[in-house]
């Protein structure tokens, strides 16, 4: 089972969402970008790593992970 985080809904999903997961999986090869373009609801994205990624210990990358995420998706809306 995988531990799922840091959702986020969009208005659109960007063209270059795939960019984003090969950045995302290059800072931390564990923790993946997934997305769902369902026509029937918004465009969601949200990252996931193995289920031990809930112990404390991997905090910090978990917390540079949706850093990263936020980070990219701020400078898509600019």
């Amino acid at each position: 089972m995988s531990r799922l985080f840091a959702h986020r809904t969009l208005i659109n999903l960007p063209s270059s969402i795939d960019e984003i997961a090969d950045r995302i999986n290059d800072a931390n090869e564990e923790i993946s970008l997934c997305y769902s373009d369902n026509p029937n609801h918004s465009p969601k994205v949200w990252l996931e790593a193995p289920t031990c990624y809930s112990d404390p210990i991997y905090e910090p990358q978990v917390d540079e992970a949706i850093d990263l995420l936020d980070q990219m998706l701020g400078e898509l809306r600019e």
